[in-house]
């Protein structure tokens, strides 16, 4: 089982899209389409310290963006907001 494999059996169990970071020396165009498909942010060995913390910082904010954005209820849903000024108190 190779790590596209592992990522989606984990997404799967957790049932949720967690991010991946795939590291990699294959450069062919079915192991670049496969790790596109998977939505899945590839490195390609030999990967820099710094080059790989970059990578999990920048997954790690678009998906708590995304954890928000999931997390709020539609604005319709809420209903309109009265301005501070015009509610009772």
């Amino acid at each position: 089982m190779d790590g596209l494999l592992v990522a989606g059996k984990v997404r799967e169990s957790l049932r949720r899209q967690i991010p991946v970071v795939v590291l990699t020396g294959d450069i062919s165009t079915d192991t670049l389409r496969r790790i596109a498909g998977q939505d899945c942010l590839r490195l390609n060995k030999p990967v820099k310290p710094m080059e790989m913390m970059q990578a999990i910082q920048r997954l790690l904010l678009i998906s708590q963006r995304v954890s928000h954005q999931r997390a709020r209820p539609p604005a319709e849903a809420v209903g309109p907001r009265k301005p501070r000024n015009l509610r009772r108190r």
